[in-house]
């Protein structure tokens, strides 16, 4: 082996030690029981799991079209530069099981994100699709319960709620159009639209999470509340990957 050699291969060494001690890699899931379609079935009351894996050090500030961070606000006077939080990307799969059978979708990459909204409360996976290009909670957003204690974690650090291990239960929203109700100078539409026109892309075809079980604050308008108006619930949770794992693009 030549000197030259010898300290190419010590800094491949180096460099892939540095990318090993440097990534945070992270698997986000979160699962429901809801209803959902992949191509041209649509599956009732089936167990449904997505998950993400990405990389905490691609955690960013949610953006407007200008570049500036998006101000997570509410009606109590909470708000805040930076406290919406994503990130998009990784890559994401959903689990579809249904009458003792499971279907895996690999979704194409740059539709999901794992969001973080510490002021409102909110923690789960949003798209990159809608009539706004953006839905924070869709197709599986959670509201309420420990994940609403989990988003409020630690207001001084921020990321603490998707940079490290949790396991949370709360409301779940497959909801384009969210937030249903008014949210600062946001102005809910009071219903969430129907899915069909938004497809999330996958290898087994596209694929719609639906909303099916609501709790409507007003039945005779069917309008929905913010946070309770879904009477679905499910698990959210994060945990660390072994960076090598990561690396190698192996299965999780």
């Amino acid at each position: 082996m030549t000197s030259a050699t010898r300290s190419a291969c010590i800094f491949v060494f180096f460099a892939l030690c540095a990318t090993l001690a440097l990534a945070s890699p992270m698997k986000y899931s979160g699962t429901v029981v809801t209803d959902i379609r992949l191509g041209n079935v649509r599956y009732h009351n089936a167990t449904v799991s997505l998950t993400f894996v990405g990389d905490t050090n691609d955690i960013q500030f949610a953006t407007d079209a200008n570049g500036n961070p998006i101000l997570s606000t509410r009606k109590d006077g909470c708000s805040g530069t930076g406290w919406f939080f994503v990130l998009s990307k990784g890559r994401a799969e959903v689990s579809i099981t249904s009458k003792r059978k499971t279907r895996v979708a690999h979704l194409d990459s740059g539709q999901i994100f794992v969001a973080l909204d510490i002021c409102n409360g909110g923690i789960g996976f949003g798209s990159f699709i809608g009539p706004n290009g953006l839905e924070p909670a869709y197709p599986m957003g959670f509201t309420s319960g420990t994940a609403q204690t989990a988003a409020y974690y630690d207001n001084s650090s921020s990321l603490s709620s998707l940079s490290g291990p949790i396991n949370t239960t709360g409301n779940v929203w497959s909801c384009i159009g969210f937030p249903v109700g008014d949210v600062g100078k946001l102005t809910g539409q009071g219903y969430c639209d129907s899915p069909d026109q938004y497809p999330l892309h996958s290898d087994l075809g596209d694929v719609f999470f639906y909303q099916t079980y609501l709790a409507y604050s007003d039945p005779a308008v069917g309008s929905l509340a913010n946070f309770q108006g879904t009477l679905s619930r499910g698990t959210f949770s994060a945990w660390p990957l072994p960076s090598k794992q990561v690396l190698e693009g192996s299965r999780w």
